[in-house]
Parts: structure tokens; sequence; C-alpha cells
């Protein structure tokens, strides 16, 4: 857990069902993490694996649970600039978005730089 209190991990089957399912109108809230495709991406696998099959060509999801919100939050690459994604069905207010996305961007760096 990191010192804001978020702990992310790699969601279930069951938390992405149940995402999914609140939000039928598959409205996403993006948060851009300023940070470059490749390292994102080489980071992402180091962490949580293999991304999931995106319905977008060229698109890259994680999608994660952050444990201490009990929140869904997807990293993407590839269709736009690297981000986490919010799904609007279970929204958190925006200094949690914002602290999520920086927990994020630390952990990326850190997995990024290493080989």
């Amino acid at each position: 857990m990191s010192e804001r209190g978020i702990e992310l991990r790699p969601a279930t089957p069951d938390e992405v069902r149940a995402e999914r399912g609140a939000n039928p109108t598959d409205h996403w809230i993006q948060v851009r993490l300023g940070l470059d495709e490749g390292l994102v991406a080489r980071a992402a696998r180091k962490l949580w694996g293999q991304p999931v099959t995106s319905f977008v060509e060229g698109e890259m999801i994680w999608p994660l649970w952050d444990t201490a919100h009990g929140l869904p939050v997807y990293v993407a690459v590839g269709l736009l600039p690297p981000a986490a994604l919010y799904s609007g069905g279970l929204l958190p207010d925006d200094d949690v978005r914002q602290a999520i996305a920086a927990e994020l961007r630390r952990m990326l760096q850190a997995a990024g730089g290493r080989e």
C-alpha cells in the first residue's frame, strides 16, 4: 500500500463484470498520466502481466482495482495518450481520481526503470 493509502492490484473477473454492469452507458473519465507510451506499456506488463483484449485495435488495457476505495481503474495505452480510466458507474471524486493517477505514475515510473 502506498503512503497515500492506495493499493492497486489486477481486477478479478467478477469485479470487471460488476463495473460493466454499473456502467451501462459506457461513460468514462480519463486522467492522462503524462508518461511515455512505451514506458507505460513495458511497466504495466511487468507489474500486472499482459493487457486484456480491447474492442479497439491498437489499444492495451489493464483492469485494476483500488482495494482502499473499492473502485475500478483501468490503465489504457495506444488509442489515446496513456491514461487512467474511471468508470462512470463507479466514479470516484476528482481528488481520489488524481491521487490514484499519481500513484499509478509512481508505480509505472519505478517499474519502467527496471529491466
